[in-house]
């Protein structure tokens, strides 16, 4: 959750969703177990030590798990875990952050961010996945990651200029090439890129 602590570090308040990990299907979420700051120890609901392990870094998070013969022996362990070799407990390393951010949650300011939320910013990455194939990056790094995202960005912020000069403006030929260059290198990181043809729509 890097996000939320580059904007607290620089005194902006994160208005944005959050995952939800306190409900699991089967068993017993987070919420049924205590962090214990001053030992950095994560109780169970039977009050029980999961102590912790090597951190998680693929899910930037510190790991807890329960010793196998005392979840074994518990006698809520069907309500609580299936695994044999002890329940586990993930803690984001940037925690303290994320609770932060769950405060702002209350507020009047947060419910009304995350209202314009739904209107203005979701629908234009709904567009990006369907129709202008940023379902998934094709690319691995976070630079040329960026890269493919902004290239699909421009090329809506393109679309938007032309509607809103209409048709028949000086500025809508330049436009339409900007606009078909940025598709026509978007669809190059594709796979199957040699076997499309490009093309562009003002729809689309």
């Amino acid at each position: 959750m890097a996000r939320p602590r580059a904007r607290i570090e620089r005194a902006i308040r994160a208005y944005l969703p959050l995952p939800n990990w306190s409900t699991r299907p089967s068993f017993y979420g987070r919420e049924r177990f205590t962090y214990v700051p001053g030992r950095d120890v994560h109780l169970c609901p039977q009050g029980q030590e999961l102590p912790k392990r090597v951190p998680k870094q693929t899910d930037h998070a510190h790991l807890s798990q329960a010793r196998a013969e005392v979840c074994n022996a518990c006698p809520v362990k069907s309500s609580c875990t299936e695994s044999r070799k002890g329940r586990t407990i993930l803690r984001p390393f940037d925690q303290a952050y994320i609770e932060r951010v769950r405060l702002y949650h209350e507020t009047a300011a947060c419910r009304s961010a995350i209202s314009k939320r739904k209107v203005w910013v979701e629908p234009l990455f709904a567009e990006a996945k369907t129709l202008h194939g940023l379902r998934r990056f094709r690319l691995r790094g976070i630079e040329k990651v960026n890269m493919e995202g902004l290239m699909t960005a421009a090329g809506q912020n393109i679309k938007r200029l032309i509607r809103h000069q209409g048709t028949g403006s000086p500025l809508q030929s330049l436009a339409f090439l900007a606009a078909l260059s940025i598709r026509i290198l978007s669809r190059l990181f594709r796979p199957t890129a040699l076997n499309q043809a490009p093309s562009f729509s003002l729809a689309s």
